[in-house]
């Protein structure tokens, strides 16, 4: 059974922080979705660790938009670095990431899921 997380961070004072994340593990991977603001613009994209909880080095994959289905990108020292279409996981994983959203918390407000 799959177990998924939640984090809201709301911090109204100086610059203020407003944000949430929901994630799970599955293997030796975390997939989540992340809904805040960079740089004061909103932003929204599905994310991977892949190897998260294995020894060694991990890396931060994120979709371009907000779209599961859309393009992705690899967070490297040297900026983001675009990944070969389809996104990288299965569509079995792809499915679950994107209903993980949908899962009838009414604190975040999200777009519905279009995945079947």
């Amino acid at each position: 059974m799959v177990q998924a997380h939640s984090h809201l961070g709301y911090a109204p004072r100086g610059v203020g922080l407003l944000y949430a994340v929901l994630w799970f593990a599955q293997g030796n991977d975390v997939l989540g979705w992340f809904i805040g603001a960079r740089d004061g613009e909103p932003r929204a994209a599905y994310f991977v660790l892949p190897d998260y909880y294995s020894p060694g080095r991990t890396s931060l994959l994120h979709s371009v938009l907000d779209d599961v289905y859309g393009p992705w990108v690899e967070v490297t020292p040297d900026g983001d670095l675009p990944l070969p279409h389809p996104p990288p996981m299965s569509g079995r994983t792809r499915n679950r990431l994107c209903k993980s959203r949908t899962c009838g918390c009414s604190t975040v407000r999200v777009r519905r899921c279009t995945a079947s």
